[in-house]
């Protein structure tokens, strides 16, 4: 019966240290966030990386003001000197490249978002920014 009790404190001993060590990575959600006119951009605040990663965005959705349709979407790490990319709706895409310095643990960044095409009507934006790769869901 003690080996039974030892066996079993030292079972629930491992668990509480291998729960403790578990990095779920950083992902913002954006929800009717307002993209300004004539290709004006909106940058996040800072958020800290949790692991070495490519950053990835992805667009939920994407609506015009004034005529109600879908807009496409462009993003970038704000800062690092990236280039913007297109964050199709539904899907994830990586927003830099590992020479471009956005992958360090760590660090504060920044996401910049705006419509990809340059019109009068505003973007009301909903959509995802993963930090970290195992933030993509």
């Amino acid at each position: 019966m003690k080996q039974i009790k030892i066996l079993l404190g030292v079972f629930i001993l491992t668990c509480i240290l291998s729960v403790n060590n578990v990095n779920a990575g950083k992902g913002i959600s954006f929800v009717g966030i307002t993209l300004p006119s004539w290709s004006g951009t909106y940058v996040s605040s800072n958020a800290t990386k949790q692991e070495n990663s490519y950053q990835y965005s992805k667009t939920v959705a994407a609506t015009d003001n004034i005529t109600g349709g879908g807009r496409a979407i462009s993003a970038r790490v704000y800062g690092c000197g990236t280039s913007y990319v297109t964050a199709p709706k539904g899907s994830w895409v990586q927003l830099s490249d590992k020479d471009q310095h956005t992958t360090v643990e760590g660090i504060a960044y920044k996401i910049q978002l705006k419509a990809k095409k340059s019109t009068l009507a505003k973007v009301t934006y909903s959509g995802r920014w993963a930090l970290d790769r195992s933030a993509r869901t």
